[in-house]
């Protein structure tokens, strides 16, 4: 019964290889989840200014619709002939007491 050669078995330990592609797999995401912030404050701050100038300009178009529609002045000379009896005399003054 003890003819049976023994066998023989090589171990590896791929521990090590395995933390380092954990910890790699774990930087990639640390790495992707920075850029993610970045571009997403980049694209906050570009929206803000586009949604701060659109409020400005509807703040100026309101305006000017608004001075649009007051009303205007609108002066006119109109020249009448005048004739000599439509002058009131000097002598055609009427004095009321009381």
């Amino acid at each position: 019964m003890n003819d049976k050669p023994v066998k023989k078995y090589t171990v590896n330990h791929y521990d090590v290889l395995n933390d380092h592609f954990t910890e790699s797999i774990s930087r990639e995401k640390e790495i992707a989840r920075s850029r993610r912030s970045k571009t997403f404050w980049a694209n906050a701050k570009s929206i803000s200014l586009i949604l701060f100038f659109i409020g400005v300009a509807a703040m100026f178009i309101g305006k000017s619709i608004y001075v649009a529609k007051d009303e205007k002045v609108v002066e006119k000379i109109v020249e009448v002939p005048v004739s000599q009896t439509d002058v009131p005399k000097q002598q055609d003054k009427v004095i009321i007491n009381n």
